[in-house]
């Protein structure tokens, strides 16, 4: 895999150098979860103050890669909380 800016990203080869990776800031994502982070991302739409997710998208992924809806949902409620609370501070503080 190659990153946007045409990168290789780091393979760790042990939990040390992984480790050693995440104190600087590179998480390493194993496939399922980079799959996740990527739908995650694809089902956020714009609301008139906050993100939003779209559940009709997600409902769409979650049939076409037999996720379960709620699992699923429940799992990317957080990451949109989060999400909206870091917008909310940078519209707040005047970006």
């Amino acid at each position: 895999m190659v990153a946007l800016n045409g990168e290789i990203p780091p393979a760790p080869k042990d939990k040390a150098e992984a480790e050693f990776y995440e104190q600087r800031g590179i998480i390493i994502l194993d496939e399922y979860s980079a799959f996740l982070g990527s739908v995650f991302f694809r089902v956020l739409e714009a609301g008139q103050y906050q993100m939003r997710l779209n559940e009709s998208i997600l409902r769409s992924y979650c049939q076409r890669y037999e996720l379960d809806f709620i699992d699923t949902y429940e799992m990317f409620s957080p990451m949109l909380t989060s999400l909206n609370k870091t917008l909310s501070k940078k519209i707040k503080d005047g970006l």
